[in-house]
């Protein structure tokens, strides 16, 4: 059996034997045949449910103490992962808790015994190059559960992944401070593994948890306890069916909303029919890490890490970014959809958590209540959370009154639903948690490093507060801020002579390389890194439809594309600033130039009576058919569309206002919400359309030019930055291009052509960032007439040797 078997093994009933060993270890330990038997007796009930396969010594072994200001609470863990889930109630001798400390493993070295069991052959070959490469991820995937570590060794990019996850992740001194902070509320898992026991007992608390963790998802811990009661007392009172269709009907009977089956949400279906529909609950695998993990955690697995959304905004990262949907085929191998990501976190959550003395799922509990107030009460007061934690607004009270199972259970409503479903005994039985009191005492280092994590939760309520705003085209009058979109594509232009067969391939295709264009260039939020580096207010990037025509005799191109767009303010004459036009112009000649475009125009539309242009209210991007309907009737002469991913605008070159009948034609066309409504666009139209055809042309058709003329055209404008900003896009651009020569490579393998001139620049650009692609600009690095004679490689190796 492997260290896992024994750790997370299914349930085994009580040995006749396990009483004997749990008595005499005990009995060696407190020196006291007796009261070890009467502690064991107390145990008897929960060594029958804790997985254990059959060690009942290695859990005693484990041995500790959670609160050892008032008393001291034992606790009966397994060797490898219970860890202080599991409360025994009983004083044990601090010097032998000393003892009993010395024989716990550390979290670091129970992983590494699992990993050597559970990985294959070729995993742990691939690991032990892993670590010899990367000393950051060596220390880290130590501290990672075999089937996280598996995921990312049998990924081609996975290392490098998670290494470049590791560079903007917050640091597990980060981490540890977090928790650290959030002593006060140390113990929800524990204390929700016992209510659980308690009320439902042993057997009914796994399948009770199971289906706690299956309605979690966008769910508050209060609507997800009040759901699951429901659906549990209906479930039972129906007979406890497990017919899929028997449950979805009762679960449509049982949650909050009145439209039945469809207030159920489609994330708990298929896990909740798993909960109550498998014979034995020990052996599901719900899908989806967090959920899976939530589970875990609530039946005594302590080495899991629950990744929800508070964690994510923690983290710093966009949520979807820990989860992918689970084959079968990975469910069955108790995969529940691991990612790089999930598993970063997870890593260093557990190594944190060791730094401050907190098993991994303490030490996720104590951040999730930290972080969760912390933003609550700073959108409460109407101030930043870094601003909230200086005024101390973030008291011990307010952490340890974080909303809990074992507290919520004995609650009004709830209490009542557990009372009339017959478990009234039981619930009147429940003794309360008894929370942490003492107040946690944080160095200089740790309050510094809590203060990052107010900043980073800052943040992310200004780009949630922007995202709120963007998605609601103004009406009525002109605004003091406007949002602006860089409206890009991922197909290179037609002529360039970049993956020319592009631009004619399928939908399919051209979405392909557009998803992995607009991927290279956002950050963990989804946001756009070039606008991020430049100091504009960015918000997520979304997808959109293109529809671009290169002159009047060429096709038009219906390109899928991306829309990234930043918050600026607006002039007293209602224009964009020229200091963030400049950012905006400089970010978007950049994109043009690194992915092969002919343009990448921004626009942003405002409210405005005398306004030409129209605003077309949407709440998705547009689809094809609806470009193609307007194309059909009004063509792309005399304007042009710009899909903002939610809402669209049209961009009139006549100067001839449209009629109301007119207008209520295009919001047909364009499968508007509402009749479009007059606007203005904000943008400079002397700048806003970044157009660089003449430019690749004349290095395409004409030898000695290359992208030396694209490049210089892109360094006038990045000129004009400021040296802050132009050094901080500099490095920060380096791996959005390292991720578009790569993309480019592997078409290149297909047999598809690229440019050697602007592979070269992507190469430099990568390696040297912007600031070393000044420098190669007077070495000439980019002519392609240098590449056909062979002469490129060593004219950049000399660019190089010049730094």
């Amino acid at each position: 059996m492997t260290p896992q078997g024994r750790l997370f093994g299914s349930l085994t009933p009580y040995e006749p034997g396990r009483m004997e060993r749990a008595t005499n270890y005990l009995g060696g330990l407190l020196g006291d045949n007796r009261r070890s038997h009467r502690m064991a007796r107390k145990v008897k009930s929960l060594l029958d449910w804790v997985p254990v396969a059959g060690d009942t010594q290695a859990a005693v072994e484990a041995l500790d103490a959670y609160d050892k200001e008032e008393y001291i609470k034992s606790g009966l863990l397994s060797g490898a992962a219970i860890m202080g889930i599991v409360p025994v109630v009983g004083d044990i001798p601090a010097n032998m808790l000393r003892q009993a400390a010395k024989a716990v493993p550390s979290t670091k070295s129970i992983l590494r015994k699992m990993q050597k069991a559970e990985l294959t052959e070729k995993e742990n070959e691939l690991l032990a190059l892993a670590n010899q490469t990367n000393p950051e991820f060596k220390e880290v995937a130590k501290h990672m559960l075999p089937g996280e570590l598996s995921v990312i060794l049998n990924r081609t990019d996975g290392v490098e992944q998670t290494s470049r996850l590791l560079d903007v992740l917050p640091t597990s001194a980060n981490f540890a401070a977090t928790a650290k902070l959030g002593t006060p509320k140390k113990g929800w898992y524990e204390a929700s593994t016992k209510a659980l026991v308690d009320v439902f007992g042993p057997q009914d608390a796994r399948r009770f948890a199971t289906l706690l963790a299956a309605t979690s998802p966008q769910n508050s811990v209060e609507m997800n306890l009040l759901n699951t009661l429901n659906i549990w007392k209906n479930w039972t009172a129906a007979g406890r069916p497990t017919d899929p269709k028997a449950i979805k009907k009762v679960m449509g009977a049982s949650v909050t909303g009145s439209k039945g089956e469809d207030s159920v949400l489609d994330a708990w279906v298929n896990n909740s029919v798993r909960a109550l529909g498998a014979k034995d609950p020990s052996k599901v695998v719900l899908s989806g890490p967090k959920v899976d993990s939530f589970y875990r955690n609530l039946v005594g697995d302590v080495m899991r890490v629950t990744n929800d959304a508070h964690v994510s905004n923690f983290a710093g990262i966009d949520q979807g970014l820990l989860r992918q949907s689970p084959t079968a085929i990975q469910l069955d191998k108790g995969n529940p959809g691991y990612t790089p990501a999930y598993a970063a976190i997870s890593a260093l959550t557990r190594l944190g958590a060791q730094k401050v003395g907190m098993n991994p799922a303490e030490g996720q509990e104590t951040i999730w209540s930290v972080v969760k107030p912390l933003v609550e009460i700073a959108s409460a007061n109407r101030v930043t959370p870094r601003e909230a934690l200086q005024r101390g607004m973030l008291t011990p009270e307010l952490i340890r009154g974080t909303p809990d199972f074992s507290t919520l259970l004995k609650e009004g409503g709830n209490k009542k639903i557990l009372q009339d479903a017959g478990y009234g005994k039981q619930i009147n039985a429940m003794v309360p948690h008894q929370w942490p009191t003492s107040t946690p005492s944080l160095s200089a280092a740790e309050r510094r490093e809590v203060e990052n994590t107010a900043g980073r939760l800052g943040d992310l309520v200004s780009l949630r507060n922007r995202e709120a705003r963007s998605k609601i085209l103004p009406v009525g009058k002109v605004p003091d801020r406007a949002f602006v979109s860089q409206t890009a594509e991922g197909v290179p232009g037609v002529g360039t002579g970049h993956l020319p067969s592009l631009p004619t391939a399928s939908q399919t295709s051209k979405a392909n390389v557009t998803a992995r264009t607009r991927a290279a260039f956002n950050d963990l939020q989804g946001r756009d890194i070039i606008n991020n580096s430049l100091g504009l207010k960015t918000v997520k990037t979304r997808p959109m439809q293109g529809a671009y025509r290169a002159g009047p005799d060429n096709p038009i191109e219906f390109n899928p594309g991306y829309a990234a767009p930043v918050e600026v303010p607006l002039t007293k004459g209602g224009k964009i600033p020229k200091r963030d036009e400049q950012k905006i112009a400089a970010a978007a000649v950049t994109r043009a130039a690194l992915t092969g475009q002919h343009a990448v125009p921004y626009s942003g539309m405002v409210p405005d009576k005398k306004g030409v242009d129209l605003l077309v209210p949407r709440d998705k991007k547009l689809a094809q058919p609806d470009v193609e309907n307007y194309v059909g009737n009004y063509g792309l002469e005399d304007a042009a569309i710009v899909d903002y991913g939610q809402g669209a605008g049209l961009l009139n070159w006549t100067g001839k206002p449209y009629a109301k009948k007119q207008r209520d034609e295009i919001g047909g066309l364009l499968g508007a919400s509402s009749t479009p409504s007059k606007a203005r666009n904000v943008a400079n139209p002397d700048m806003s359309y970044i157009d660089l055809q003449r430019e690749w042309d004349r290095g395409y058709y004409r030898t000695g030019s290359g992208s030396g003329k694209v490049t210089r055209r892109m360094m006038a404008e990045l000129d004009k930055l400021g040296a802050g900003d132009f050094n901080r896009l500099s490095n920060d651009i380096k791996m959005p291009a390292a991720d578009l020569y790569k993309l480019y490579a592997a078409q290149a393998k297909k047999g598809e052509p690229v440019r050697q001139d602007l592979m070269n620049l992507l190469k430099i650009v990568a390696d040297k960032g912007l600031v070393g692609l000044k420098k190669a600009v007077g070495a000439k690095a980019f002519l392609p007439s240098l590449a056909a004679i062979g002469l490129a490689p060593s004219v950049y190796r000399k660019s190089q040797q010049d730094r």
